[in-house]
């Protein structure tokens, strides 16, 4: 204790020296305590008094102090390195004096720090014991509101409280009275007594089931008779049916003699009866629209499928609409809830993946079309329609029978893609049914379009002609009409459509007979347009490829299309190789799926010896490609049909330009190795003029 209050003696005095007027933190006793002979006894003294200096000390004024204590600190430090250093005179005395001051400078730091450490426990201890004592109080409010919600809860329950016969319907007093034997109605003690009637009324409401249920009985004993007779009956219908089958089949001669199809029709209803409502719709109207005088032997329908399977989806939705009626009705028999409660079951345990596959499931039958052009082209449409999303999805597969038997690639690639854009904006790649968003976003479906290659592409103008319309078409959804407006709408498109698919034949017939002839490097110029271009060509066309988009976005050249959307993965593409000597030239192209309306439109590499030159970097083959894309396609309008071809030839004129005055251009140095064999003018504006005599 004494040399505690000693070292805060000196640490006072030193704070004086210092001329600083702040009290010293511990204070020395007046009165001098006798030592304890017992260090224990000295220690809990020495603590305790610690405890009652950090708790009646002020926190700001401690630090204040501690501050002020750290600064001095700090000087005499400086002064006693200096001093070390040699830059002051070195005096014993001076020295002594500057460390013992130290000495308590850093004691008295010490200090304040325990007993501000001292002081946060104190106020933590205490803070801990008052959330203690809320934490209590807050336990036995929350018990005493749970015991009232108890009480309260009980009471109502006791005011709401209702007698089993008040749930039953009674019939009105008037009828009661009307009906009710004199024996039961028992007026002259039922009209004093509301208890009396209450019971007369129960009495009779009692004998009145008790006769349902007499005649419940009575009836079921009768439906069982009947369901024997028709099973009966059904036995010699089934024995019946074999019997017809090999009558049927006995007389196949006699039917195709008399020109009799009865066999086939029968086949035919057999798979109509089954087909799904909006594929009814269709087949209907298709069926009118071939027998009309405006139909010819060129449209075929057909329906394709698995009869069985259709029928099996028929038992199975009557089965659950029968299980949804039975899960309303109180008196459901237990064997139909255990095996709807199963199905619920196995329909939760079911996977992500099974419950995609369900979502895009499709219905076993389907319709067919076949358009046939010139007799050996046609296309043939398929229709499917998807349970769970109810809507309908095309696919389409285009047929070209050469003269020799082969079958060109170049358009085959792009058959599923003929009928996209059919009418603006139409291209098949999300649902139009507007509900199918929720399906997707319960099953985590980002987009429908991953999966058109397993469902097929859900046009627009494939629901009208079905007789299916939702509220983004125009119309109202197509479970929500009855099926004679499904037949309205359905023949109001179904011509149109067949005429657009009819007109986007005979174009992508003419595109096919230009594609076959340049796979073959055969070059198509008419008659009369051979004036527009030199009588020979030194640069040769190699080759002409079929192309997917992600080839053709892959070359850099090509991005400006891509981004301005001139170009989209809707169109058809191509790669076009022209050569002469060391020189190469490549066009890709695009070909719109509505061509010839809309122009092909070309972008060109030129490959000389590694050096590459496109459109992004050179004026010249800038040049060119507006040569070929906007002033080609003006020139030979009125050879749409070989447009491609004229533009290819074009082309290649263009590339003997560029290679034949490169050296006028200023780019090569020196003359051009490729000798002139066109005479040219204009040399610095544009495509060199050429002088075809």
């Amino acid at each position: 204790m004494n040399g505690s209050s000693r070292q805060h003696g000196r640490s006072s005095s030193s704070v004086r020296d210092a001329k600083v007027e702040e009290k010293p933190v511990v204070h020395e006793d007046e009165d001098e305590k006798p030592l304890l002979d017992n260090k224990k006894d000295i220690f809990e003294k020495i603590t305790a008094y610690e405890y009652e200096e950090a708790r009646n000390m002020h926190p700001s004024k401690a630090v204040e102090l501690y501050h002020t204590i750290l600064e001095k600190f700090e000087a005499n430090a400086a002064e006693v390195l200096a001093m070390k250093h040699g830059f002051e005179s070195n005096h014993p005395n001076r020295m002594l004096l500057l460390r013992m001051e130290g000495l308590n400078y850093l004691t008295s730091l010490r200090t304040i720090n325990r007993l501000l450490k001292i002081r946060l426990k104190i106020v933590r201890d205490e803070g801990e014991t008052t959330r203690k004592d809320v934490d209590s109080e807050q336990y036995l409010l929350q018990n005493l509101l749970y015991e009232a919600s108890n009480i309260q809860s009980q009471v109502a329950a006791s005011q709401d409280y209702k007698r089993m016969d008040e749930k039953i319907d009674l019939i009105s007093l008037d009828q009661f009275y009307k009906d009710a034997p004199p024996n039961v109605a028992k007026a002259e003690v039922t009209k004093i007594d509301p208890h009396h009637l209450r019971i007369s009324r129960l009495e009779y409401e009692f004998l009145q089931r008790q006769h349902l249920t007499d005649e419940c009985a009575r009836l079921e004993s009768e439906k069982g008779i009947t369901i024997k007779k028709i099973k009966d009956k059904q036995v010699k219908l089934d024995d019946v049916r074999p019997l017809l089958k090999e009558v049927l089949k006995a007389t196949l001669p006699l039917q195709n003699f008399f020109g009799l199809d009865i066999s086939a029709k029968k086949i035919a209803n057999d798979f109509e009866r089954h087909l799904v409502s909006p594929l009814y719709v269709l087949f209907v109207q298709s069926e009118a629209y071939q027998k009309s005088a405006e139909a010819n032997h060129n449209f075929i329908i057909r329906i394709g499928g698995d009869v069985e399977a259709a029928k099996e989806l028929v038992v199975a939705q009557e089965e659950i609409e029968d299980e949804s009626d039975s899960a309303r009705n109180l008196d459901a028999d237990a064997e139909i809830s255990e095996r709807r409660i199963l199905r619920k079951r196995s329909s939760i345990g079911m996977s992500v993946d099974d419950n995609r596959k369900r979502t895009f499931q499709k219905h076993p039958l389907w319709i067919e079309w076949i358009v046939k052009w010139k007799g050996t082209e046609s296309l043939t449409i398929q229709f499917y329609y998807l349970i769970k999303l109810k809507i309908i999805t095309v696919k389409s597969r285009v047929h070209r029978d050469a003269t020799d038997g082969t079958t060109s690639t170049s358009i085959s690639g792009n058959s599923d893609n003929v009928l996209m854009e059919l009418f603006p904006n139409d291209c098949g790649q999300e649902s139009p049914n507007p509900t199918n968003n929720f399906i997707f976003n319960k099953f985590g479906i980002s987009s429908f379009s991953t999966y058109l290659k397993e469902t097929g592409k859900p046009y627009v103008w494939a629901q009208k002609i079905c007789g299916l319309e939702f509220p983004e078409l125009g119309g109202i959804s197509g479970e929500g009409y009855d099926v004679k407006s499904k037949m309205d709408v359905s023949c109001r498109n179904i011509e149109g459509t067949l005429k657009q698919i009819r007109k986007r034949l005979v174009s992508q017939s003419k595109l096919w007979s230009q594609m076959k002839a340049l796979e073959t490097r055969n070059i198509q110029i008419p008659s009369a347009a051979k004036d527009f271009f030199p009588p020979k060509n030194s640069t040769t066309f190699v080759s002409w490829e079929a192309i997917d988009y992600e080839t053709y976005r892959a070359n850099k050249y090509t991005k400006q299309l891509i981004v301005s959307e001139g170009v989209s993965f809707k169109d058809m593409f191509y790669k076009a190789v022209l050569q002469r000597e060391r020189a190469k030239m490549t066009a890709l192209i695009s070909i719109k799926m509505d061509f010839p309306a809309g122009a092909p439109v070309f972008r060109i590499q030129l490959d000389m010896d590694g050096q590459l030159r496109n459109g992004t970097s050179d004026g010249s083959i800038r040049e060119i490609e507006r040569e070929i894309n906007v002033r080609a396609p003006e020139e030979f309008a009125k050879w749409s049909d070989v447009l491609i071809s004229l533009q290819l030839h074009k082309l290649m004129m263009c590339c003997d330009i560029i290679l034949e005055t490169d050296f006028t251009l200023g780019e090569a140095i020196g003359l051009s190795e490729f000798i002139r064999e066109k005479f040219t003018s204009r040399s610095t504006t544009g495509i060199l003029m050429i002088n075809h005599n």
